[in-house]
């Protein structure tokens, strides 16, 4: 049995896809011939046509995230004229719009939840020529009508998964991209955790759906197992750890002393009652307070993740962000604009309040401005956006001329540099051509955020 996974986004290549690499190495583990088509190396669509063409797959399963799924529509398009086999829908996106997947596409099924156990049964029934109302964890299309069958249970031993196929991707391209400060080159990253017990809106009810509200662990071997496979295979300067949850003050001293230099941590915002009311985040501006000193008291170098433009957020609670930015003093600051998912609870929000004008699934990123009604101006969460940069750029200045107040970061950024010369010159220069041009840039954007009104509103 001959199946083909895809991905369907194109992303920084800093990342390969890891979720599709876990489905691919099952399958092939349980006597599946697989391939991977990474659309982030696709040239265009007629590349896509030719490497499906070439395939000769017997079943193709394209994932997709909600704001990709025109671009994995139009590979299952593709995929139709080229060959003769079922297609399924998998990621986020069927997970959480099943129905709505398969109506008007040329996707025969919508893998939901965690895929592996699914996939496998689907390629068996699939190869056997059997039906499809066995498969547990899919919607089907049967006729005109669309069934839905039981779900599958999740994996309860984690380490009971191969590592992901790692050798179906190009992960020559993915290591010589490099990746922001503080990483090190060679890097990739790997997974620990599978599922998480918060109920954040932004995230909620899709990360359950995907993988359950219980969090499964893999175990240190396993772990550790893993590291030293990409470690000695890629030459690696660091790895980047995946998971939704974290930990204490006792373990992140050992984590300090086992190597881990720099966490990211999802602040999301510095307003209580955005935090509770709005985000359901389960966490206080205390804890992230208490988080990023317990960090610079171990030397562990800090990233945070904020959200402006959140449904019914102020221009006041906007401007408590970013003081606690300023606050907490983050080694990297992560600004993005809050675009409700299709399927999230935050998206059920600002539908009952009327703030959503439409559901365009290509404008929903983290990065644009969506289309969703603010009690702000698009100019205004841009300006604010800018003013969340110079926080976070004057407090990175302000280490590189003060280094006594954080010592650990400055001897990071001389690591990172003579780990860049050696790897990656054309980035080392750009980092001092971007060190350079830093006053000038500060000064930029004081004078456009000077634009925000004063006394913001409550």
């Amino acid at each position: 049995m001959n199946v083909l996974f895809a991905t369907s986004w194109k992303t920084p290549h800093t990342s390969p896809p890891l979720g599709v690499g876990y489905l691919a190495s099952y399958l092939r583990e349980n006597g599946m011939e697989v391939g991977l088509l990474d659309y982030n190396f696709s040239t265009d669509f007629e590349d896509v046509r030719k490497k499906l063409e070439e395939s000769n797959a017997e079943l193709v399963a394209v994932s997709a995230m909600s704001s990709t799924f025109s671009t994995a529509k139009k590979i299952a398009e593709i995929a139709r004229k080229e060959l003769d086999c079922p297609i399924a829908l998998g990621g986020a996106h069927a997970s959480i719009m099943p129905v709505e997947s398969l109506k008007d596409s040329a996707f025969d099924i919508a893998v939901v939840g965690e895929g592996e156990r699914t996939s496998l049964e689907l390629a068996k029934a699939v190869s056997a020529g059997k039906s499809l109302s066995k498969v547990r964890g899919i919607y089907y299309k049967k006729g005109r009508s669309v069934k839905k069958n039981p779900p599958m249970p999740y994996i309860e031993n984690l380490d009971e998964l191969p590592f992901p196929a790692r050798d179906l991707m190009e992960m020559k391209k993915y290591l010589v991209t490099p990746e922001e400060f503080p990483m090190l080159m060679p890097q990739t990253g790997l997974v620990a955790i599978r599922g998480c017990p918060f109920q954040c809106t932004y995230c909620q009810p899709t990360s359950m759906m995907m993988f359950g509200l219980k969090t499964r662990y893999r175990s240190p071997k396993s772990i550790v197992d893993e590291m030293e496979l990409i470690r000695d295979a890629y030459k690696l300067e660091s790895i980047k750890v995946g998971g939704d949850t974290l930990t204490d003050d006792e373990r992140l001293k050992a984590m300090k002393e086992a190597g881990c230099y720099f966490i990211q941590f999802g602040v999301e915002s510095g307003s209580p009652r955005v935090l509770k009311e709005v985000m359901n985040k389960g966490i206080t501006v205390e804890q992230t307070r208490k988080a990023f000193a317990l960090c610079k008291k171990h030397g562990i170098i800090t990233g945070a993740n904020i959200m402006l433009g959140s449904p019914t957020e102020s221009r006041r609670e906007i401007e408590m962000s970013i003081r606690l930015i300023k606050e907490i003093s983050p080694d990297m600051t992560s600004g993005y604009i809050t675009n409700p998912l299709p399927g999230t609870y935050l998206y059920d929000q600002a539908l009952e309040k009327s703030l959503i004008t439409e559901c365009d699934l290509e404008l929903i990123d983290r990065h644009g401005l969506g289309t969703m009604k603010r009690d702000i101006t698009d100019e205004e969460l841009l300006l604010y956006l800018r003013k969340l940069w110079l926080v976070s750029k004057s407090e990175k200045v302000l280490n590189y001329l003060l280094p006594w107040r954080k010592p650990y970061y400055l001897s990071v950024a001389l690591k990172r540099s003579l780990n860049l010369l050696q790897h990656d010159r054309k980035t080392l220069l750009s980092d001092f051509k971007t060190h350079a041009l830093t006053p000038f840039a500060l000064l930029k954007a004081s004078i456009q955020v000077s634009r925000i009104p004063k006394n913001p509103s409550a």
